[in-house]
């Protein structure tokens, strides 16, 4: 039983002098500065997926190949200045109009009346 005791306290003397030591070697050195993160615009990691050639433009072909539904169905609308392509601003824009036209979520759904709620 002594000899667990003894084990124990040399463990947590161990401990608290190494943590003591490594302390004492980063005093005064500046804390790292925490890794910025560069965040992209949604829009922008969607276009590098939906680009396959990496040629900064979405063909028609492109937009037909990816399980996109909306993108493949609303093509020629999103490519505002009709050259056959969606670049990134086209894909952006689109996104904002799409954004503005879904249904408000917080709004509760109208019930439309029966004929037999109205007697």
């Amino acid at each position: 039983m002594n000899n667990l005791i003894k084990s124990v306290v040399f463990l947590l003397f161990f401990g608290l002098v190494s943590n003591a030591e490594a302390q004492s070697r980063n005093a005064g050195k500046p804390a790292p500065a925490p890794a910025e993160k560069k965040s992209k615009p949604q829009y922008g990691s969607l276009f590098e997926k939906l680009d396959l050639n990496k040629d900064g433009k979405i063909s028609k072909e492109e937009a037909e190949k990816s399980d996109n539904k909306r993108l493949q169905d609303n093509f020629t609308n999103f490519d505002s200045n009709k050259d056959g392509f969606i670049s990134q601003e086209e894909l952006k824009n689109a996104r904002k109009t799409i954004k503005h036209d879904k249904p408000d979520a917080s709004a509760k759904p109208t019930r439309s009346k029966k004929a037999s709620d109205t007697k």
